[in-house]
């Protein structure tokens, strides 16, 4: 007996996800059964930097590699240098681990920003973007120019631009910043601590979709210490499971799909988010001060079931990470001194290190040979989270539906909201060519 055809009663195409950074598209297609197929059509440009930089000497290699994205930029040079060093034995001292955490921090609070006021506000204020929202809130607006702009300026202080960070190289920093720019950062840092709460007022007044509560697997990597920060070691999970990066291929596999330059990523064969909401489910306890304070009593905005908890997530990040790169910058300013980058202990290795870049678990492995990189790879925390957020679409767009909803237009905009609560990095996602199935 031949099987029923199921009728296709309705497709939903969004050729562009507005306010997201990097090129991507929606496709849903609504069936007579009220079931749906959904896929997030990555249709950027793939880049080629795994291949770029074999053969390039590993000074050279981790340079070209902070390119992968002008957001993370720092959390890609970081993270590069951080292996090449972890492969080469060389040692970090204190002083540089805690600079490069200030660096790392000041990216974050940028990126947040960014998504924060720019992207997702105008959607819950109203508006069709960040200008016609700031018309009508000149000083929310005023906010997110401050916060970026400081960010801006601690990246640049620390890092030589605030792109791409040509101050951070393997061993260290080629010049230190002076004891008056730290304090600088301090100051400037605890004048747009206020700034910080703008985000969690607006975000109290969103009522999150019920229909996308469910149980999820979260990711993230361990602080070193005793505090919340975005620099570890080993990777936990959620539900208490530990694996150290070195063995990310047996945990994490990667998947080519057809409608994609971006693979996806999954975890012992699932789905799982990482990003912000991820890094507070697992490691909140770690986190100490006024927004810790402020999370607790907004608990239920912190949901891991429900992916725009991502969005609050963030907010609480963002203010947390400015009373902490403030407190870094104070003590740094203190006991700042000269010193020369350290030394490899060795011409050959192989290393991999993860980091928590503003949108999730980063992953970065390399092979080293006489100082020269014979091969690369790189999970990006867009990978690990697309399948999942695809596998969102799809609920969202099926409930929609069956709860009456036939309006295209109001379908497509609810799910680019969704898209949007993920806060996707298009461009890292696509840094590696694949052949199309």
């Amino acid at each position: 007996m031949l099987k029923k055809e199921v009728k296709i009663v309705r497709p939903i195409v969004v050729d562009h996800i507005a306010r997201i950074e990097g090129k991507a598209g929606i496709e849903v297609i609504m069936r007579e059964d009220g079931k749906a197929v959904a896929k997030v059509n990555v249709i950027e440009g793939p880049r080629f930097f795994e291949s770029i930089v074999r053969g390039k000497h590993v000074n050279e290699a981790v340079t070209v590699l902070s390119r992968i994205c002008s957001f993370c930029s720092a959390a890609h040079k970081l993270t590069a240098v951080m292996c090449a060093e972890k492969a080469l034995g060389i040692e970090v001292s204190e002083q540089v681990a805690k600079l490069r955490e200030l660096l790392y921090l000041a990216n974050h609070i940028e990126s947040h920003s960014l998504h924060l006021f720019f992207l997702v506000f105008p959607d819950l204020l109203g508006y069709h973007d960040v200008i016609e929202m700031g018309k009508d809130y000149p000083d929310v607006l005023s906010a997110a120019l401050k916060l970026k702009e400081v960010s801006a300026r601690v990246q640049d202080i620390i890092g030589s631009r605030f792109i791409h960070a040509e101050n951070v190289i393997p061993g260290g920093f080629s010049k230190l910043p002076s004891r008056e720019k730290l304090k600088e950062i301090a100051k400037e840092y605890e004048e747009i601590e206020k700034l910080a709460e703008i985000p969690m007022e607006i975000l109290m007044s969103f009522e999150y979709p019920d229909y996308l509560n469910r149980d999820r697997i979260h990711i993230a990597v361990k602080p070193y210490g005793e505090e919340y920060t975005v620099i570890g070691k080993d990777i936990e999970t959620n539900d208490n499971d530990t694996f150290n990066p070195e063995n990310y291929k047996d945990v994490l596999k990667e998947k080519v799909v057809s409608h994609s330059f971006a693979k996806h990523v999954f975890y012992k064969g699932k789905r799982f988010m990482t990003g912000a909401i991820s890094r507070y489910t697992i490691f909140k306890n770690l986190m100490i001060g006024k927004a810790r304070e402020k999370a607790v009593l907004r608990s239920s905005l912190l949901d891991p079931r429900n992916p725009f908890s991502n969005n609050f997530a963030q907010a609480v990040e963002l203010m947390y990470f400015i009373d902490k790169s403030k407190r870094l910058a104070e003590e740094l300013a203190e006991s700042i001194k000269d010193e020369r980058p350290a030394t490899p202990s060795k011409r050959s290795g192989d290393a991999t290190v993860c980091t928590e870049a503003p949108r999730g678990t980063l992953i970065y492995s390399m092979k080293i040979k006489n100082n020269t990189v014979v091969d690369a790879d790189i999970i990006t925390p867009t990978a690990m989270f697309l399948a999942l957020m695809e596998e969102d679409i799809r609920i969202a767009a099926e409930h929609m539906w069956k709860d009456g909803e036939k309006n295209v237009e109001e379908i497509s905009r609810k799910l680019q909201m969704l898209v949007r609560a993920y806060d996707p990095c298009i461009s890292c996602s696509v840094h590696i060519c694949h052949v199309r199935e």
